[in-house]
């Protein structure tokens, strides 16, 4: 997967609903969110089914370390959800291929104040 691909799959994590995380979601994910803790992959898809999407997102300071099965990505993201203040977080997200299909193993979240 290059770069901008990477790119894109974590911005539709933010933007996309249940049905591509249910598609590029490692069976064995796993989320850490502010105020939340950690979850699993079926606690967040659960998770999907009670929280409106975001509606944008905007990602900086971006940074990508990868090996021939392992990307892992780091960025602060400002998100917004229809009428409600910007969310700021510094994030983390890791991605693993087999077969050559690439899915999000981990992801973390850090809020900023």
């Amino acid at each position: 997967m290059n770069a901008q691909s990477v790119w894109e799959m974590e911005r539709g994590f933010w933007l996309e609903g249940l049905s591509f995380y249910v598609q590029h979601m490692h069976p064995q994910a796993l989320m850490v969110l502010p105020s939340i803790g950690a979850l699993g992959r079926k606690s967040i898809l659960e998770s999907l089914k009670d929280v409106p999407r975001w509606e944008n997102v905007l990602m900086h300071d971006m940074k990508l370390a990868e090996d021939s099965h392992c990307i892992a990505i780091t960025y602060v993201a400002e998100a917004r959800r229809a009428g409600g203040p910007a969310y700021h977080a510094n994030c983390s997200s890791a991605y693993v291929s087999s077969s050559d299909v690439w899915q999000l193993i981990l992801h973390h979240q850090t809020q900023r104040r």
